[in-house]
Parts: C-alpha cells; sequence; structure tokens
C-alpha cells in the first residue's frame, strides 16, 4: 500500500480533503447517535440478512425500506456505529452519507459522491497519507479551473474499491435526493462496483422509503418494534424519576402497552405521542389522551396542528409565519435570520414587526415541528412534517407568495426615499438613529439574506395582475424602460459590497451584480430571475423598453432570455427586431443558441432554431466556446447533440473549434464519454482525422488531457492510432504533460505506447526528471 499512498503534513491533507468535499457527514452521524437511545438497531445488525449481506464473498447490496417515520435515520445510524466499532483493518474502505431534502448539498448526487471520495481518501487509521492519484487529480483540476466531476468521483472510488479487499457505502434517506440526481448518483456508484470487477468487494447499505425501487435484499424497518418498546419505556422511566408521585408514572405500564399497540411500527409516531401524553396532569387526560390516539402519521400531525390552533391568536400567526418560511427559503434558515423572518406580520401594504421571540419559545409555539441542529440552522424535523404542511395543509403556494411579498417590503423599508443620505432615518450613517438591531437594516443577517435571495421567492408565481404580490413587484422594480428608486439603491448597494445574488433553482445559481447592471432598468433582473413569463409579461409588454439593451456581463437580453429558458421573452424580443443570429462582443456565450445549447432546455434550442431560424453554424468570435455545437459539448448536452446531428439538416459536425479542432477532440478533452461514443459509432467521425495546426492535433491527445476511460474507449473500441511518430499529437507526450500518472501507465502498460519518443525528446526527458523516482521507474 505504501506505493499507493503519500506522507503529507496535517495542512497539506487538509486542503486536499476540503477541496473534495467540505460536507462534515461526520457531525450530521453524531446528531443523529446524540438522539437515537443506546441499543436501538441493534436487531438490524443482528438480523440473518444483514449478516448475510456482510458475510457473502461478493459485492451486494441491503436496502433496509420503511415507511416515513419508521426511524430508518435512526438505523442507519447503528449501522455506520456498528460497521466503525468493528472494521478489523486497515484494509477495509468505509464511507456514509445521510441525504436531506432541506439542504441543497445533501439532496443531489455530486456532493454525495464527491463525501464518499473523501472518505476513501486513505485508510481510516491513518491520519497523515492521502491516495496520490487523488493529488494529482486535483492538479489536473486546479490547472484547468476545474472541479472533482461524477466521471472524476467514480474514477477515484474505482481506486479505492481495487485497494481494500471489502469496502462499506452507507446511504440514508435516498428518497430525499432529487430524482434526476438520484439516477445519477445510482450510476456512478453502480459504475464504480462494476469497474472494480471484484478486486475489492463493495457493500452498499441504502435506506429509503419503498417507494424508491433501488436495490436487491431487503430488510424492513417495520421490524423494530423492541427498538420502539426500549425508547417509550426509557422516556417514561426518565418522566418517572423527574415525576415520581406524578399520576402518569403510576400509569407507566399502560401507557407503554397503547403506545406499542397502536404505532404501526412507527417510531417517530410514537416518539411524539410520547411528548404529547408527557404533558397531561390526570387520571382522566391521560385516559382521554389514549383513547384518541391519532390514526397514523397524518392523524398525528392533524392533533399537533390542531394544538397550535388551540394557542393565542398571535401565537397561531408567528407558527403560521415560521412555517411558511421553513418551506420556501433555499436553504436551512440561521436562528438569527428565521427569528427575525418569524416576526414579520403584513398588514394591507406594509410589514408590522410582531415582538422578538426566543427561540426556545419559537420551538414550543410550533410544536417542535421545526428543530434547531447544533449549527443553528432551523428545518422540519423530519421530511413527513414538511409534507403534511405542504401537501395536506396546502399552504405551500400561500407560503411563497408571503415570503416574497415580506422581501419586497423589506427591501422597499431598507432601501426607500426614507432612508436616503441625509435623511434623519438613514441606516447606512454611521450616526443614525435607525436601530442596528432592527432587522430591516442592511448589515442585519435577515436583510443581507433578503437582499441576495429575494428572487428565490419571487420565482415566477401564477397571481394575477392585481394580487398583492404583483403589485408590490412593479413597485419596487419601477417600469420596464426606467427602475425605481428602491431596485437602483438596492443594485448599487450590492455592487458596492459585491453581493453574489443566489438563485438556487437554476444552473449557474449565482449571478454578480454585472450581470443585472446597468441599474437603469430593471429587465436584466426581470429576465434572470424568470419573472417575465407569466408574471410580468402582459406589464413588459404594454411598456416599452430597449430590446438591444446589454449587461455589464456582456449578455445581451436575447442570450439571457435563452439561457433561463423564456421562450415568450425570446419571441417577443425578436418581434421588436433583435436578430436571433446577433452575436454578441464580449459576454461568455457570444449567441442565444450557444447560451440555450449550453444551460438551457432543448425546448428552447429547438424553438430558436426551429421557428426563429438560428444558424447552428454560426461561427463565435467572443465567448468561451466557438460554435453552438461546442456549447453543448462542453456542458455535456448529448440531447442538444443529437438534435443538432439527427434534425438540423445543415449541420457541420466537423466545424472548426479553437484549441481541440473539432467536437469529437473537444468532447474527448472534456471527458464526455456518452458523447463521444455517439459522435464515433452514430455520426461516424474518423477519430483518427487530423485536426490541424493549433490545436491538440489528434483526438486521442485530446483525451489524454481528459479522463482515463474516455482514452480507454477511444483505444480498445474505437481504434484509435497510439503511436503518432511525433511530439505534436502523441497521446503518452500528452499524457506526460498533463501530469496524469494512471494515464501514462495506461498508454505503456497496456495500449503499448512507445516510450522512445519521450527518451528522445530533450523537453520531454527534462520533464520526467519532475516525477517520483518511482513513478518514473513504474513507466519505463
Amino acid at each position: 500500500m505504501e506505493h499507493v499512498f503519500q506522507w503529507v503534513n496535517d495542512q497539506e491533507r487538509r486542503d486536499l480533503l476540503e477541496w473534495v468535499s467540505d460536507i462534515q457527514c461526520g457531525r450530521h452521524h453524531d446528531e443523529i447517535e446524540e438522539r437515537r437511545e443506546p441499543g436501538t438497531g441493534d436487531w438490524l445488525v443482528q438480523d440473518e440478512r444483514f449478516r448475510e449481506w456482510m458475510d457473502s464473498p461478493s459485492s451486494s447490496t441491503l436496502w433496509l425500506q420503511g415507511s416515513p417515520g419508521t426511524g430508518k435515520t435512526f438505523l442507519t445510524s447503528a449501522v455506520v456505529k456498528h460497521i466503525e466499532d468493528t472494521k478489523e483493518s486497515q484494509m477495509e474502505g468505509f464511507g456514509y452519507f445521510f441525504c436531506n431534502q432541506d439542504e441543497k448539498n445533501r439532496r443531489e448526487a455530486l456532493p454525495v459522491l464527491r463525501s464518499l471520495v473523501r472518505q476513501f481518501a486513505a485508510p481510516k487509521s491513518s491520519t497523515e497519507s492521502v491516495r496520490k492519484s487523488l493529488q494529482d487529480a486535483r492538479k489536473r483540476a486546479t490547472n484547468r479551473a476545474s472541479r472533482l466531476s461524477s466521471s472524476g468521483c467514480c474514477r477515484q472510488l474505482v481506486e479505492a474499491f481495487n485497494l481494500y479487499s471489502t469496502n462499506v457505502i452507507i446511504l440514508d434517506a435516498l428518497d430525499e435526493i432529487l430524482d434526476d440526481e438520484l439516477d445519477i448518483l445510482v450510476e456512478a456508484i453502480e459504475d464504480a462496483i462494476a469497474e472494480s470487477k471484484g478486486r475489492g468487494r463493495v457493500k452498499l447499505f441504502v435506506a429509503s422509503r419503498p417507494e424508491k425501487t433501488l436495490a436487491r435484499n431487503m430488510a424492513q424497518a417495520q421490524d423494530n418494534g423492541k427498538d420502539i418498546k426500549k425508547f417509550v419505556t426509557k422516556e417514561m422511566d426518565k418522566f418517572e424519576k423527574k415525576h415520581p408521585n406524578s399520576e402518569l408514572a403510576a400509569m407507566k405500564d399502560t401507557v407503554v402497552r397503547v403506545i406499542l399497540e397502536k404505532c404501526d411500527n412507527m417510531f417517530l409516531w410514537a416518539a411524539l405521542q410520547v411528548k404529547q401524553i408527557v404533558q397531561c396532569d390526570t387520571v382522566e387526560s391521560i385516559d382521554y389522551a389514549l383513547e384518541t390516539l391519532p390514526k397514523g402519521l397524518d392523524g398525528m400531525y392533524d392533533q399537533i396542528y390542531r394544538k397550535i390552533q388551540t394557542r393565542f391568536p398571535p401565537e397561531q400567526a408567528i407558527a403560521e409565519r415560521t412555517f411558511k418560511w421553513g418551506l420556501c427559503s433555499p436553504y436551512p434558515l440561521p436562528s438569527e435570520e428565521l427569528l427575525s423572518a418569524a416576526r414579520m406580520a403584513i398588514e394591507k401594504y406594509d410589514i408590522k414587526l410582531a415582538s422578538r421571540v426566543q427561540q426556545e419559545s419559537l420551538l414550543s409555539i410550533c410544536e417542535n415541528l421545526l428543530i434547531v441542529d447544533t449549527d443553528g440552522q432551523w428545518g422540519f424535523f423530519h421530511l413527513s412534517a414538511r409534507e403534511y404542511l405542504e401537501k395536506t395543509l396546502g399552504i405551500y403556494q400561500q407560503a411563497r407568495s408571503y415570503c416574497a411579498q415580506v422581501c419586497l417590503l423589506s427591501l422597499m423599508r431598507t432601501f426607500g426615499p426614507e432612508s436616503f443620505p441625509g435623511s434623519s432615518q438613514d441606516p447606512f450613517h454611521e450616526t443614525s438613529s435607525y436601530s442596528f438591531q432592527d432587522p430591516f437594516h442592511n448589515t442585519q443577517s435577515f436583510s443581507l439574506h433578503i437582499q441576495t435571495c429575494w428572487g428565490f421567492y419571487a420565482l415566477e408565481q401564477p397571481q394575477t395582475e392585481d394580487d398583492q404580490y404583483v403589485t408590490l413587484l412593479k413597485k419596487f422594480l419601477g417600469s420596464p424602460n426606467k427602475s425605481s428608486a428602491f431596485y437602483i439603491r438596492w443594485l448599487h448597494h450590492i455592487k458596492k459590497y459585491g453581493l453574489l445574488v443566489q438563485l438556487p433553482f437554476r444552473a449557474g445559481s449565482l449571478l454578480s451584480p454585472e450581470d443585472l447592471t446597468p441599474a437603469t432598468t430593471p429587465m436584466f433582473t426581470i429576465a434572470q430571475f424568470s419573472l417575465y413569463e407569466g408574471t410580468l409579461r402582459k406589464w413588459c409588454y404594454n411598456n416599452d423598453f430597449d430590446p438591444f439593451q446589454q449587461n455589464d456581463s456582456g449578455e445581451n437580453l436575447l442570450t439571457i432570455a435563452a439561457m433561463t429558458n423564456c421562450i415568450p421573452l425570446c419571441a417577443t424580443l425578436i418581434a421588436k427586431g433583435v436578430s436571433v443570429n446577433q452575436c454578441s462582443a464580449s459576454g461568455r456565450y457570444g449567441s442565444a443558441l450557444a447560451a440555450a445549447a449550453n444551460g438551457g432546455s432543448l425546448d428552447t434550442v429547438k424553438y430558436l432554431v426551429q421557428e426563429a431560424k438560428a444558424d447552428v453554424n454560426l461561427p463565435l468570435q467572443s465567448g468561451d466556446y466557438g460554435s453552438a455545437l461546442n456549447a453543448a459539448v462542453a456542458s455535456g448536452r448529448l440531447d442538444v447533440v443529437r438534435y443538432f446531428a439527427e434534425e438540423v439538416p445543415d449541420i457541420n459536425l466537423l466545424i472548426h473549434v479553437r484549441t481541440h479542432g473539432n467536437m469529437l477532440a473537444a468532447a474527448a478533452f472534456s471527458g464526455k464519454l456518452d458523447i463521444v461514443r455517439y459522435l464515433v459509432e452514430e455520426a461516424n467521425i474518423d477519430v483518427n482525422m487530423p485536426l490541424g495546426e493549433g490545436t491538440l492535433v489528434t483526438v486521442l491527445a485530446a483525451a489524454a488531457w481528459g479522463t482515463i476511460d474516455v482514452v480507454k474507449y477511444l483505444v480498445e473500441e474505437a481504434k484509435a492510432v497510439v503511436n503518432v511518430p511525433r511530439a505534436a499529437g502523441n497521446a503518452l507526450v500528452a499524457a506526460v504533460l498533463s501530469g496524469d500518472l494512471d494515464m501514462v501507465r495506461y498508454f505503456v502498460e497496456e495500449a503499448k505506447a512507445d516510450v522512445d519518443l519521450l527518451r528522445d525528446d530533450e523537453f520531454l526527458s527534462t520533464l520526467l526528471v519532475g516525477y517520483r523516482k518511482e513513478d518514473a521507474v513504474a513507466v519505463f
């Protein structure tokens, strides 16, 4: 193992691991362990199916399925602890992840994969080493201004699996991963297991709801009756110690028996019923509570919600507002922000601030449907609580409207005329009487959240023209051709302080102020925030604006509309005279079609080509891509590439691409195996076609700067020529220059590349001196 791992100092190791993933998976496990009763889950690790899964000599999957509230996360945590306590040697690899729908980096595939790569970076027993190949991957990615991709994670996992005799991966709440992301995650893990070819067996443990058809062997979370009995008994024992003379203590056995009879194996239901019952003070109230125990989770939530409705109206309103922010916020809000948000009551066209509320009071008012984690962030205590409020009560849509209105009213209060410089209410002046504890002050946490996230809350809501939200939105923006004072001051403020606007619902979720300026018109914000199609379409149509304007990032309105998939705005702009083939003098994309091909939807691409008559072969003098086709290749859009190749009659698949030469070389350089395979096998592009001067000369040389899976495909299946007799275009030379030792090894040991060219070239020989001694020996 010594030749695989490299000793590094603490700072180097920490920097590398943080580069791979900064997700604190250990903290997530610790938080669950703190709430898990000792012994809970013992039955699972002793279950025959679990032992068979662990002991079988081949790779296998065990799926723990259970309905909402059956305690799957506690059981998963017990499995994690069991594996940690029983790992026999450093020859075992181990990683886990607790998914969470409420957090962006815990509901998408790539953060999960990166976290696993981090955990498999070195044996758990070693705190002073990391895999050399991971260091090399970071070096290559840094040189390319890139990060570890899904395919890169897959390769790293393959290497890790091959090092250890046994590898265990534990994934909890996989049903909380977004559907499209789940496909990516499962495929990546399955590919890594398949590519390891049995050299190290992989044991995959998955916990999810039963509707996700994920796995092979099955253990039911409903088998947890002993855990529930243990938990309820312990909670009642704790209550009895505190209140030995209470009526409830005398009825402990009855309470335990009735809850176990009616819990239907739902751990969550039992836990919440215990919380409700320990608040009873008389025998009659205890009997009544036991006789009227709600049926199922929805019945339980009905009971909790009715209890909230019995509070005084001001507290009911606080709970409602808090739930709305919990449902709609783009990420779990910190305490300071949520405690401020809970105060925001809307009265007509203004905000009335309720009195301050403390954290413990707010938890009590919400009947603990929300919890605060160790980082002070608020979230629903269980996914089923969120689902109840969204689906059963149906408050999600009104919640979005409420949050959007609070944002707009807050922005207008913070950046309104009464707070202009020189005013007695100026919140920006050091001697202002404006309270720095006021949540509207521009430096306060809640105000900063609104300043950067209001577009997320305002996203396309189906409201009528006279709806209060729409009225406030128009007032804040001004008019399509002239911004309001509120809007101008907000935009100047975020530009002055370098704040980034967050739009978590779309790719490219962070916008710089330059994406929205100049501030004289709100049209760039309307386009970027996707406010045109439904909310403001008629308003913009009835108010003239300049359709040719360009933002300070160099993108025109048509390019932004194409990028954000707003076909109605595209149509309006084209109808106003904007050419669909207009090329930008600056900016990232160069044209509207390139923007749509790179980050938009296939429907937008089809509209631009078929109805707006965009030129697919248009050479682009600005931007990162040179053509719309290359823009699609760069972002891995096989659907767009396929559409261009099969449905656009005059497409030139061999259009010149700067640096790379053609589309196939560009796809190979970027590591896009699916596109490479399509272009070779279905579009019939010759892999050995010379690419011309000023390029990487051959497709295989381009691939040597990318990923080894593309190289293997080109060599082994597409029959690319390996031994080009000159340095320019030689794939082995490219691999040496890229610094990818694994790639070099592959060319030398498996592809049988001729190494004489390396020895004979003075520059390359000098370059090899920089290789580690053992690496050079291994290659030559």
